[in-house]
């Protein structure tokens, strides 16, 4: 994301409690990730429902099945037998997602990565939700973390409601339909948003 100053500046003038929040928080830009999207999706999917650090071994030992360059092969992915993928530590559930990842790869049923850069959001959430396993906040993770989108607003995130209610002294989380509607101030920057109250519960 390149436009921190003008989130920044458009948050605090919004929102007196966010802008207080904002002011003791520093985002750092990130490097651009060129691996795949669909290398980002299979991670998303192994580190579904486990910790960090049981995702973060059990990546290092599936990506390590296609060699040292942290990408995947999805061709030998659907080739690879179950018992492998078993041996890696990846559950038999996520092994059918990797597989249906990958046989929509190698088929082209998905589109292409330079095609879905060129996407719209809303596009990009259509065209990968029929991958097995992938809902609508894992795209949104992927159009945040991945192709910087600015305005995407993951109501349904836990750390969101959390920072939500930490940042404006609330005693319970909100709903998804009151924190859609309370979002609406936050356009177009509503990812800096959920940047924000995700990173305000660090403090």
């Amino acid at each position: 994301m390149k436009d921190i100053k003008a989130a920044r500046r458009h948050l605090n003038r919004v929102d007196r409690h966010l802008g207080k929040a904002i002011k003791k928080i520093k985002l750092e830009n990130r490097k651009l990730d060129r691996s795949s999207p669909y290398v980002r999706l299979a991670s998303a999917i192994i580190s579904q429902q486990i910790s960090t650090a049981a995702a973060r071994a059990i990546w290092g030992r599936f990506i390590a099945l296609f060699g040292k360059n942290d990408e995947i092969n999805f061709e030998k992915l659907l080739a690879m037998p179950v018992e492998t993928l078993r041996g890696a530590g990846v559950s038999p559930q996520k092994i059918g997602y990797l597989k249906d990842l990958a046989a929509k790869v190698v088929a082209n049923t998905v589109p292409a990565p330079a095609k879905l850069k060129k996407m719209s959001d809303e596009e990009i959430v259509e065209a990968l939700l029929p991958i097995k396993g992938v809902g609508v906040w894992t795209i949104q993770m992927i159009l945040i973390f991945y192709y910087r989108r600015p305005d995407i607003w993951p109501i349904r995130d836990l750390g969101v409601k959390k920072g939500f209610m930490k940042v404006h002294g609330k005693s319970k989380l909100p709903s998804e339909t009151a924190l859609e509607k309370f979002g609406n101030k936050f356009k177009p920057y509503r990812s800096y948003a959920a940047l924000y109250y995700w990173r305000s519960l660090d403090n």
